[in-house]
């Protein structure tokens, strides 16, 4: 037994290493563009943080962005030691569940183990190179991280289920319960997993009041940290710009984003197709999977997992129906696709035992040949097709073409003067350019002249300025303020580089001075060396204009 844990332990290990040695060859280049640069902006203090939800993964990304200096790639190699760590966990569990259900003996032992093994490694490579783990794992992305916690959880569940230990099912439920605020998919899934703990209590005649008391107890704690969570945002710069009442009111705020989040994060159009490609075939799985890879010979299982293989080779390949063909990265959805590798390493188990249980008892030569190797033969094909699936989704998943953007925006917070202090940006890259500027030690403030729409927004805005008048202008509107504060400061154009918008200082009685990729403003063209000038940008853009 020892030496089949080692073979499990380094099995996991290596598979482990090999999406991790991946995840870190793709790596992003910086902060990428979108909602992972959002999410550095805000979680590392640099944006205010409007309500506090995932505490755990926030309590990550602070501490490793502590000191600044390098903080994004701490945090982007972070969500990929999550993305490895998860495809360790899912070999464990899917090879561990699968040896469980096949009923072994003595001569079908060596079978048995090598399905179980062949069911883990498919499994946890279908979900380490499919494309939205791929994408979350290589880049920083809180789905890296929730998909551990929810296969640590899943992990601790199936310790129970197979031992029997109770002290599994308490850790079990605390862990849940610190899932359940972390992560709404945990909501979700409660009916299903709470279901099945009762069904394993009852069997094992353990289903008592003082037990399912104690159980409840120990999801209530993990449960408090919900009080924990608002007690931390409670009185912060978000807690003020989002107008909260009090500190329950921040408590019943979360629930509602949780419940929000719940309702509206399958899409409006093609939720069934996403249910009934990813939820179905998985329960479909664990319904069958008993009989099935225990020599249930039957036409309809036959055509059944024909089906449910069929439908997670779909699913790798992003056909039009998969949600990440349908979604993108506007809605990610990750949970799907590890259902889906657990769906497809449970057919590569089911395949390959199925020549075994069909020729059974055959003697001929050519039934033995069959029962030894069809098995085999269907194993390999499946390993081949994750490989092929691994190079097909390497273009669109490998994140370091964001160093170009990255790069754009060191040279633009480069170019800022040195003496000025606010950079009016368009809204497209200000994620980059906020993170560049506290990254090379600079006090700049960046406002993004597109963010006039929203309220929250301009009252952030409001918070920059020490004049009461800018203030109340930032409530009105973004440009009534700024078109205030050039024409009322005399000291303006010594502070201020603008980025896309020139006319904000043609309006107010400025010219217009091209600094190599920004603008800034001076009273009278009589101030502006035109040789000088001219010169500096013919350097500038002889060197850059092949960067872009």
């Amino acid at each position: 037994m020892i030496g089949k844990r080692r073979i499990d332990l380094i099995l996991g290990l290596v598979l482990a290493l090999l999406a991790f040695t991946v995840y870190c060859f793709t790596l992003s280049d910086g902060a990428f563009p979108g909602r992972s640069a959002q999410s550095l902006l805000q979680y590392t203090g640099l944006f205010p943080v409007f309500s506090p939800s995932s505490p755990i993964w926030a309590g990550m990304v602070r501490l490793l962005s502590q000191p600044f200096v390098g903080c994004v790639f701490r945090i982007n190699l972070f969500s990929a030691l999550c993305g490895a760590l998860s495809v360790w966990l899912l070999y464990e569990i899917v090879s561990k569940t699968i040896f469980a259900t096949i009923d072994v003996d003595e001569s079908g032992e060596t079978n048995a183990l090598t399905a179980a093994r062949l069911a883990g490694i498919s499994s946890a490579l279908a979900l380490a190179f499919c494309m939205p783990f791929w994408f979350v794992s290589n880049r920083a992305d809180i789905a890296s991280f929730d998909t551990l916690l929810l296969l640590i959880v899943t992990w601790v569940f199936s310790l129970y289920a197979r031992t029997g230990k109770y002290k599994y099912a308490l850790l079990f439920a605390f862990l849940y319960g610190i899932g359940i605020v972390e992560l709404a998919t945990f909501i979700v899934l409660a009916p299903l997993f709470g279901g099945y703990l009762v069904f394993l209590l009852w069997r094992e005649e353990k289903l008592r009041t003082p037990v399912i008391v104690q159980l409840v107890l120990c999801a209530v704690s993990g449960l408090l940290l919900y009080l924990v969570s608002a007690w931390l945002f409670y009185g912060t710069e978000g807690y003020h710009l989002r107008n909260y009442s009090g500190y329950f009111q921040v408590v019943w705020f979360t629930w509602r984003d949780q419940y929000f989040l719940i309702t509206r994060g399958l899409p409006k159009e093609g939720w069934l197709i996403v249910l009934v490609v990813s939820v179905v075939p998985w329960l479909t799985g664990l319904m069958v999977a008993r009989r099935a890879l225990n020599g249930e010979k039957d036409t309809a299982y036959y055509v059944l997992h024909a089906i449910l293989t069929g439908l997670a080779v779909c699913l790798l390949l992003n056909l039009k129906f998969a949600p990440w063909t349908m979604l993108g990265t506007g809605k990610l959805l990750v949970t799907p696709y590890v259902l889906n590798a657990m769906v497809f390493g449970y057919a590569v188990a089911y395949w390959f035992l199925l020549p075994r249980m069909l020729w059974r008892h055959a003697e001929s030569n050519a039934a033995s040949w069959a029962r030894h190797n069809v098995g085999r033969l269907f194993a390999a094909v499946g390993l081949i097709f994750l490989c092929v699936v691994s190079f097909r989704n390497l273009p669109q998943a490998d994140a370091r073409a964001a160093g170009m953007v990255n790069r754009y925006a060191e040279a633009v917070i480069d170019n800022v003067p040195d003496n000025c202090s606010w950079l009016i940006a368009d809204g497209i890259w200000d994620n980059h350019f906020m993170i560049t500027a506290r990254g090379k030690g600079r006090d700049l403030k960046i406002l993004n002249i597109r963010g006039g729409a929203s309220e929250v927004y301009m009252k952030w805005v409001a918070t920059l300025f020490d004049e009461v008048r800018l203030k109340n202008l930032a409530r009105i509107g973004m440009i009534p303020m700024l078109n205030e504060w050039f024409g009322s400061d005399p000291d303006v154009q010594n502070k201020v580089a603008v980025l896309s918008s020139p006319d904000l200082w043609i309006s107010s009685g400025f010219t217009v001075v091209p600094h190599k990729l920004l603008f800034t403003g001076v009273k009278g063209i009589k101030n502006i060396n035109a040789e000088k000038l001219y010169a500096e940008q013919e350097q500038f853009w002889a060197e850059f204009a092949p960067v872009l």
